[in-house]
């Protein structure tokens, strides 16, 4: 049950800060870096 439960929970603030993160650090890189970093 501990391992179901920590899985579930893990899933949920693991996905929403994964998607955030990786676009504007691509986008930043593509541009300049520090350019679109303030977007």
């Amino acid at each position: 049950e501990d391992g179901s439960g920590s899985e579930e929970d893990d899933s949920e603030e693991d996905k929403p800060p994964p998607p955030k993160k990786p676009k504007p650090s691509r986008s930043s890189s593509d541009s300049s870096g520090e350019g679109t970093t303030t977007l």
